[in-house]
Parts: C-alpha cells; structure tokens; sequence
C-alpha cells in the first residue's frame, strides 16, 4: 500500500467499481454485487506482516457485551474486533467496540486511588496508597453506620457486569445498610427499564427477526443506537431485504429506524399507549 498514488487509486475504484457493477459472485439480495471476503479471527502487524496473538473475550463497552476477539503484539492490546464464530454478532462489531484499545491506553484513565486535597470543583488531587485509600473509607463508612445513617453512603458505578458483582451490590453493601445506589443504568436505559417493567415484568427485550413476519414498532430506533444493536439490527435489514418482512413505526421523529420502515406514522409524544388501546379496539370489534 505503500506505493499507492492518486492514479492507481483510481484505477482500483473503478475496478472494483466495475466488479460490483458486474454482480459477480452474489452473497445475497442485502449485498448485492459484494465479493466474497475472508471471515476475521486473524491479525497481522501492517509492517511486518507477523500475526498478532488472538484472545477471545467479551466487549463491554455496552450492555450487549458482544463475543470479540483482542488482538496482542508485544504484551500490548493493540486491536479489537468481532469474533467471527459469534451466532449472535455474526462477527459484527460496531465502531465503539472496535476503539476498545482506546479505554486501556488513555492516558488520563485512573489506575490508582486518588483523594480530593482542594476545595469540591477545583479539581486538585493527589495519589494516596490503597492501604490508605481503604483506611480512610473504613473511618468514613464505620462514622456513617455508628451514627445510624448507612444510606448517606452512596455507591455510585460505572460497568460492573460480571457476577461478581453481586458481592458488592447484593452482600457487602445490603450488610452495610445503604441502597443509595446508582450506575451508568441511571443516566443511560432506566426510563425504558421502569417501562418495561410495568408492562411486562422484567426490562430485557429481544426481538426474533429471523422468524419474525411483520415488525410494529413503538419508538424504538433498533437501526441506530438501541439495547442489543449489532445482533439484532442486522437481522431486522436481512428480513426487509431478504424476505420482503414491512416494518411500521411510531414515533415522534423521524430516525434512522423511521427511515428504513414501509411506513413512518409521527404520533405526538406520550401517545403510544391510545395507539395501541386503538389497535386492540378494533381488533376486537372488527375480529
């Protein structure tokens, strides 16, 4: 790639140009004119053309945490993908996923306890030990108890996804006393919880679009930023395209998900519910 001018680059778009043109080697209807491409699960170092070490994990940047693969070159992360055996992600990986490598090396990423020495908002800290770090939360916690005001502690948390988190969230802190707690749920998906859990019960959905024969859709912009994204708005596009499923949303604006619908209906917000209601009613009366 080195040796790539402005007219060799040309000449490569209008032959691959061509190529598509061509329809050659079909994949199918959604991919129409694609060549056939070698599925990932593999790394190479673009110098030396060594291959990189391939470590399967999990990402975590989202609640999805889709099946992935880092790759490592001299002890150091230096890629992040999608695992190509994955049955749900289909070796897909969005763009956050893929900067994963990014959240390990940012320089300002804090990787010891740090104490506030200035006044609250002056932004002046200073590197303390965890011994000491622990001591100091065993003083102020021990105060909060012995005073009889256990909930004035508030555990506030980022990602913690793994089942050992239960140890601090469901043992230590419900020993403790407290349930002031909060997490990136708070700020990101807790509205569409609490809805989901008192229309249903339970705040996970999932939607099964390899089966599925008509979508209705109630606000949700599954083809732009939505719970379970990269499974599942891949499978919503192979069933508009590759089986002629419609799809008709509700929704106040006209995203992404709208756009891609057979048809868009712009409802006014707060209304889904007498949408719905209406539906049901002629269901019923009409059989």
């Amino acid at each position: 790639m080195a040796n790539l001018t402005r007219r060799n680059f040309m000449k490569l778009g209008m032959a691959s140009g061509a190529l598509l043109a061509a329809g050659g080697e079909l994949i199918s209807p959604s991919l129409a004119g694609a060549v056939k491409v070698k599925m990932g699960g593999k790394d190479f170092n673009s110098k030396t053309n060594a291959e990189r070490k391939g470590i399967p994990t999990a990402c975590w940047s989202c609640v999805t945490r889709c099946a992935a693969m880092g790759f490592v070159e001299d002890g150091r992360l230096v890629k992040m993908e999608s695992n190509p055996k994955s049955i749900r992600t289909l070796g897909k990986m969005c763009a956050k996923g893929q900067s994963g490598p990014n959240d390990v090396y940012f320089p300002d990423r804090i990787l010891y306890p740090m104490i506030r020495v200035g006044k609250r908002g002056e932004g002046k800290w200073k590197r303390i030990s965890w011994d000491n770090a622990l001591a100091e939360l065993t003083v102020r916690l021990k105060k909060l108890r012995d005073d009889g005001h256990p909930e004035k502690f508030m555990f506030h948390y980022g990602r913690m996804k793994a089942s050992s988190s239960k140890l601090i969230k469901s043992v230590f802190l419900a020993t403790y006393g407290t349930k002031t707690i909060s997490g990136h749920t708070s700020i990101c998906e807790g509205g569409k919880w609490t809805s989901q859990e008192l229309t249903w019960g339970k705040h996970y959905d999932n939607w099964d679009f390899d089966k599925t024969g008509f979508v209705l859709n109630f606000g949700s912009n599954v083809q732009e930023a939505h719970t379970n994204h990269v499974p599942t708005s891949q499978r919503l596009i192979r069933a508009k395209v590759e089986r002629g499923v419609k799809s008709v949303t509700f929704d106040v604006r006209y995203s992404n998900t709208a756009a891609k619908s057979d048809e868009w209906i712009p409802i006014k917000p707060g209304t889904d519910g007498a949408v719905a209601l209406a539906m049901c009613n002629v269901i019923m009366q009409n059989g």
